[in-house]
């Protein structure tokens, strides 16, 4: 009997083809894109403009087990592979939804001014009726079994109007991270930063909690402002002193 593995690899995906030989220029924006994803709550797999897969940040549990299926593999070509070469012709943003009823988007990354990265991001549920639709066809997706013990990639209602946002954020963070400080001018600066800020503030109105939203805040200030540990404070029952309430570094 073939393993899961072996499966995967018989039925490989041309959205996980690698890039030829290792990346080392991409592992500096790795990390990065794992915060952003955390950030947003959202699968990130960057290509770069061949349409090879630099890295994935926040790996959703449904796509992998769909892809060990020959026929779930197809349809995963058609649907998230298909937007990934319009993308890398030259479209813009565009949000989808897959044959396993998840909600997507592709969006390209400009560096410098130019298309240098292709983000196929998103991979949840726009809402209940799609779930549903999902789990009724499980078996058609080759899943035998979808109780993953990670559903939080998956079972986060989004719609297309949050996936723009998060698409013009991530664009404005790596604007703001690519900029060359020594040849922009402190009001350069600061439109970025408010620009940036702007964009956070409309995810941010998303968010499912309080705590949540906090969370995104320090993490894009850390990166924006380059502060390395922030906390909210938060004052106690008796009023007189603060507590720590959110924290991120050190």
């Amino acid at each position: 009997m073939m393993t899961a593995i072996e499966m995967f690899q018989s039925n490989q995906s041309k959205l996980n083809r690698k890039v030829p030989g290792e990346s080392a220029h991409f592992k500096t924006w790795q990390k990065v894109f794992d915060e952003l994803a955390d950030l947003l709550g959202l699968t990130l797999a960057v290509y770069d403009k061949d349409e090879y897969l630099l890295g994935i940040a926040k790996s959703n549990p449904i796509c992998a087990n769909v892809q060990l299926d020959e026929k779930g593999c197809a349809n995963c070509d058609r649907d998230c592979g298909g937007m990934l070469e319009q993308i890398a012709k030259g479209s813009e943003f565009v949000s989808f939804k897959c044959h396993a009823h998840l909600f997507n988007f592709a969006a390209p990354i400009r560096i410098h001014g130019k298309v240098e990265l292709v983000l196929l991001g998103g991979r949840v549920f726009r809402n209940y009726q799609d779930f549903s639709a999902f789990a009724k066809k499980t078996s058609e997706y080759g899943i035998r079994d979808y109780f993953f013990e990670d559903w939080e990639n998956s079972v986060r209602f989004q719609n297309a109007t949050y996936f723009e946002r998060a698409a013009h954020f991530i664009q404005s963070m790596i604007d703001s991270l690519t900029s060359d400080s020594t040849r922009l001018d402190q009001a350069k600066k600061r439109e970025y930063r408010m620009n940036t800020l702007y964009d956070l503030s409309s995810v941010l109105a998303m968010e499912a909690s309080l705590e949540d939203a906090q969370y995104s805040l320090l993490q894009a200030m850390g990166v924006l402002f380059d502060i390395q540990a922030g906390a909210f404070l938060e004052k106690g029952k008796d009023e007189r002193c603060s507590e720590l309430h959110r924290t991120f570094g050190a």
